[in-house]
Parts: structure tokens; C-alpha cells; sequence
């Protein structure tokens, strides 16, 4: 069961013992090892071969002669033969990530990019570009035939090119992604989704979502150590791939991508089933009444959430579905991983573009549009939460017996399981690797909808977890089955 502790490596044992007193140098060294991926031959005379490679929910390394990849005429770019003058948007930036907020867009032809590429390194500058293919003009997007999984529309074609040193800070992505170098390596840091907690992702809610807070290329540190107590426990892989190499990444994957060449990559994302069955979970709307008061819709969502956030856990982790603590204690965890360290104690509404730079970064300005849409259709006025106060909000939320603010005529207790469980059947048959932080996404989101963005956290901390919260024991998180393949068996 999952709950039962793992058998762990004696590797994995010996590594674990000595991290706590050799945490110098970069945080890297003490979680990551070396180590590749398994290799894994395509078979395109098994017509279920790619539906087993993706029901696998492992990271492998694709060869041999019938790849669809080895036909494209893509494979043969180079800096010198980028025949394409066609104008495409460019980041400049003098850190070595690239993050949300760093920089704007500048026009360069793609033809011209890599000489870009060399008269700013004189500056110190890195130099990166992130487009669709079909945006590289029409000769050159021609030139990527046959795609990885036939008669499936893929969500995007990528290509991905950057200077010597350019850098994808760790994040993941809800995608089954196939990932093909085409000129110069790479070097790749993956983690398991399961240690999400220990990756401390940024908030869903905020502009870098899906973003690991934690730079694995920093020293370690005091500070670190007390911010991200979680963080000595995660573990690891690295490794390099270069031209004609294709790396196949399941869903929600933690990777960091680090250009150690001059790099031109492709890549193709597709929806992930079980991500997109989950995601209907929205058809069920939120079950909250126009007319309803701040107070009552304050309480109604807390009692959803709780009965949607137990009706979805108890099943994966064979607890009882009647106790509460563990939904608590589920919500405790994403507040202590997810927001602690970015905005300390809550104490009202946050500003999630607390440390971005500046606003003309075009993925910034995305998100802030979508922002605006969602506040048109909250339930509660900013205006009116702003005047809550996180003690009233608290007194407002730990009544004994707070539905009854609600008038009988409503059969709330009905109302709430029954949308509870119309919204954990669309999880609960997920995979393990795949449900964990779309659920949490989801609840950030589900509170996000009703009150806008900048006050989930201080509902989640006042409102639900209050005074019953609790530290997640290690024995309620999802633990990596010891089945897991032995190449990688050190992230067990």
C-alpha cells in the first residue's frame, strides 16, 4: 500500500547518512547524481508501442533506425543554415536562468541569431529564443516530418535555441514531451514528480508557476537550510545528451535544461489523457450561491474543499474517509511548500509578482491577463475581502459548527459530498505520478476561482488549516514504488 514505508536502496541509505554533514558547495552535488536515463529501441511495427511508452511514466532515451525523427531534414541545422529571415522575438539577459520577468522580446531575424549569439557574449550577455516551428517560416517548418505519435494532434511543436550557458531553471511541464537535439548538448536535471514537496514549487496562482523555488547551482546556506527544510531529502539524476539524442519526458517531470553549446532543439508536447480527465473535474462548477453572504460563501467553500480534498486522498493513500485531520494536514503541506517560502506568514492578500523584475515580460503579460479575466467572475469582491482581517477571517471559519449560518432549507451536507465526489472521480483514477500536483494546481485554482488569486493563501492558512493544520507525516505523502526501474532506483 502506499502508506507502508518503502524499502530503501542501500545506496540510497549511505548517501542519506552522509548529506547533513557534507551540505557545501552546490546544492546539486548532495541530490543529484549522474546517471542516464534507460535506452528504450522504437518499435514502429508495435502499433501499442507508444501507448506503452507513455503508460510507462518513465523517462528514457529513444533510439534505433525507425525513429520518426532520423527522416527530418531539421536534423542537419546548424548555426550556419538557418535560411530563414523571418523575425522572431529574442531574450537577452546577463544571469545564467532564465526566469519569469528577466527581460522583453527583441527582434532578430532567424538568420541572424546566432551571430547574435557570438557578439553578445563580448557582453556577457546569454541570448535565447523559444517559438513554434511553424513560426520560423514556412521552408524551415516543412523541413520536421513525421511526428512521435501518429494520427494525434500534437499541442505544440517547439524549437528551442540558446547560447553556450543558457539556462532553464528547474520547472516541469503537464505535457508528454519528446525531445530531440539537433546541434550541440545539453545537460538535464530530473526529479520525480513525487518530490514535488521538497522542490517547493512556486504558488499555481502566481506568474511562475510550475517553477521550482529552489536554484540547485546555489551554495548551500543556513538560510536555505531553514526556508526549504524538506529540500537535503530530494534526490536526482544528471546527465548530457547531444545531436540526434531523443529524450521521451512524462508529465509533471521536474527538469532543468542547461545549454552547454551553442544549442538548436526541437520538441513536441502532447496532452496527456489522464492530465485532460482530471482537468474536466472544472466541468463540475463551484457549488456556491449568488446570495449567499461573504461569511456563508467563506464557509461553503472551506467545507467543499475539505470534502473534495479527503474524497480524492483517501482513497490513494488507504485512509479513513471520515477524518478530516488528513485533508488538514494535505493543505498544511501546500502552504508550508508552496507559499511559506515565498510570502512568510499569511497575513492578507500577496503580491505574486513579489521578485519579477519587470512587466514587459511577454509570459508576465499572459498571465496577467488571464488574471484580469478571472476577477471578473469572482464570487467575492476584492474590495470586500481586503476589509477581512486574517483573525476574523479565522473566527469566521472555526465556528464548531459554522453551517449553521445557512438556513435549513438548503441540504448543504448533500450539496457538498455530492460535488466532492463528482470532483475526486476525475482524480482518483489518475496515476499516482500524475495526480499529486495537478491536485494541488487544482485546488489553488478551485480557491483562486471564487476569491481571486492574491487571497488563496490566506484562506488556505486562516480559514482551513487554522488551528487544526498539521505537518503532512512522511507516511500520509505518495512514496515512489519499489518497483521502480533499477537505473533510477536512486530517487526511491
Amino acid at each position: 500500500p502506499m502508506n507502508s514505508p518503502p524499502v530503501v536502496p542501500l545506496l540510497v541509505l549511505l548517501i542519506a547518512s552522509t548529506v547533513a554533514a557534507e551540505l557545501v558547495g552546490p546544492i546539486r552535488d548532495a541530490i543529484v547524481i549522474q546517471t542516464s536515463p534507460r535506452k528504450v529501441t522504437w518499435d514502429s511495427s508495435d502499433p501499442n508501442f507508444v501507448a506503452n511508452l507513455i503508460r510507462g511514466k518513465e523517462p528514457v532515451i529513444l533510439v534505433g533506425p525507425d525513429l520518426p525523427n532520423k527522416s527530418w531534414k531539421a536534423m542537419a541545422w546548424s548555426p550556419t543554415n538557418l535560411n530563414s529571415d523571418t523575425i522572431l522575438g529574442v531574450k537577452k539577459y546577463h544571469k545564467r536562468k532564465l526566469t519569469i520577468g528577466c527581460c522583453k522580446l527583441e527582434p532578430v531575424p532567424v538568420n541572424e541569431f546566432f551571430n547574435v549569439v557570438s557578439s553578445s557574449k563580448a557582453s556577457g550577455q546569454y541570448v535565447y529564443l523559444n517559438a513554434p516551428v511553424s513560426m520560423l517560416g514556412q521552408k524551415l517548418s516543412q523541413e520536421v516530418g513525421d511526428l512521435f505519435v501518429p494520427a494525434t494532434e500534437p499541442v505544440r511543436v517547439g524549437v528551442w535555441m540558446g547560447s553556450a550557458g543558457s539556462t532553464a531553471p528547474l520547472h516541469h511541464d503537464p505535457f508528454d514531451n519528446f525531445f530531440v537535439q539537433i546541434h550541440g548538448r545539453k545537460q538535464f536535471v530530473l526529479f520525480h514528480p513525487f518530490e514535488s514537496t521538497r522542490l517547493y514549487l512556486y504558488p499555481k496562482t502566481g506568474p511562475r508557476n510550475r517553477q521550482s523555488q529552489i536554484d540547485i547551482d546555489q551554495p548551500w546556506s543556513d538560510e536555505i537550510l531553514t526556508q526549504f527544510p524538506e529540500l537535503p531529502k530530494a534526490r536526482g539524476i544528471s546527465f548530457e545528451v547531444g545531436p540526434g539524442d531523443v529524450l521521451y519526458l512524462p508529465p509533471f517531470w521536474f527538469h532543468q535544461v542547461e545549454s552547454l553549446d551553442d544549442s538548436i532543439s526541437l520538441n513536441v508536447w502532447y496532452k496527456s489523457s489522464a492530465v485532460e480527465k482530471m482537468d474536466e473535474a472544472w466541468d463540475q462548477g463551484l457549488p456556491l450561491l449568488d446570495h449567499w453572504t461573504t461569511p456563508q460563501l467563506l464557509v461553503a467553500l472551506k467545507e467543499m474543499l475539505l470534502r473534495f480534498v479527503l474524497a480524492t486522498i483517501a482513497p490513494k493513500l488507504d485512509l479513513n474517509t471520515g477524518d478530516r485531520t488528513d485533508a488538514f494536514a494535505f493543505l498544511s503541506d501546500l502552504t508550508r511548500s508552496r507559499f511559506f517560502p515565498v510570502f512568510g506568514p499569511a497575513v492578507g492578500k500577496v503580491d505574486h509578482l513579489k521578485g519579477i523584475d519587470t512587466s514587459e515580460d511577454p509570459h508576465l503579460l499572459v498571465h496577467l491577463r488571464e488574471q484580469s479575466e478571472l476577477d471578473a467572475n469572482r464570487f467575492i469582491p476584492a474590495s470586500e475581502l481586503e476589509q477581512v482581517s486574517p483573525d476574523q477571517l479565522r473566527e469566521i471559519c472555526s465556528k464548531q459548527n459554522s453551517l449553521a449560518l445557512f438556513t435549513s432549507s438548503i441540504d448543504l451536507e448533500k450539496r457538498f459530498n455530492e460535488a466532492a465526489s463528482s470532483i475526486a472521480s476525475h482524480f482518483v483514477p489518475a496515476p499516482d505520478e500524475l495526480m499529486w500536483i495537478h491536485l494541488e494546481d487544482f485546488i489553488e485554482d478551485f480557491v483562486g476561482q471564487a476569491l481571486g488569486d492574491e487571497f488563496v493563501y490566506t484562506f488556505l492558512q486562516n480559514c482551513v488549516i487554522a488551528a487544526e493544520g498539521t505537518q503532512l507525516k512522511d507516511e500520509l505523502r505518495p512514496q515512489i514504488k519499489r518497483d521502480y526501474p533499477l537505473n533510477l532506483s536512486i530517487l526511491i
